[in-house]
């Protein structure tokens, strides 16, 4: 039996390695197939029933699909150890950051504008809708990172990081996470499972 999930990058790199490590253990007659991929991308292949599920950022333009909202999470400010913010105690203000040089992970799709970060295509060094190419970059560059919220939950527990996160004080760039289903496809028994044991992740996470 095979199960298809996709997921916007940094989802299915922070969130699901642990979730589908489990379930491989817990279902071995399972066999899962992940796909990471840009958000319009996902969204096509759940309704086209190419994937049984997806973790993806909203809104979604396909009204035959089912959503189940996960989290909601600002973004921050991702620096190298040795950046001017690094040991910044309080939250970076918009005005602080109009000079800096930025390395982009796009929301969706990748030309999408941060209303955050405003006339930030003059500033921006890189973009990658590849978080973790925009992260290594990151580890060296002098340049900042906005980055969404979880991935610090998931470095927060690791020894040691040369990237620090800092709040933004006045954001406005949210980003909404959920799992996508179609609307009127049989959703067969491994991949019920296995979206409850997303949602079941996500609500121990407390994201």
């Amino acid at each position: 039996m095979i199960v298809s999930v996709g997921a916007v990058p940094t989802v299915g790199a922070y969130l699901l390695p642990d979730v589908l490590a489990r379930f491989c253990r817990e279902h071995p007659g399972v066999r899962l197939r992940l796909r990471e991929d840009l958000h319009t991308e996902l969204e096509d292949s759940v309704a086209k029933g190419e994937i049984d599920l997806a973790l993806l950022n909203m809104p979604l333009r396909r009204a035959e699909l089912v959503v189940r909202k996960l989290w909601t999470e600002d973004y921050v400010l991702a620096v190298h150890e040795s950046h001017r913010f690094a040991n910044s105690k309080s939250a970076i203000a918009l005005r602080d950051i109009a000079g800096e040089p930025l390395l982009i992970v796009p929301v969706s799709p990748p030309r999408t504008r941060s209303p955050s970060l405003p006339s930030e295509e003059a500033r921006r060094s890189m973009s990658s809708w590849k978080p973790t190419t925009t992260k290594r970059s990151a580890a060296w560059s002098p340049a900042a990172s906005a980055w969404p919220s979880f991935p610090r939950i998931h470095d927060g527990r690791k020894p040691a990081s040369q990237l620090r996160y800092l709040e933004i004080a006045d954001a406005v760039l949210r980003r909404r996470v959920a799992l996508v289903t179609h609307g009127t496809a049989y959703l067969g028994a491994a991949a019920r499972a296995l979206r409850d044991a997303i949602v079941a992740h996500v609500a121990k996470t407390r994201l």
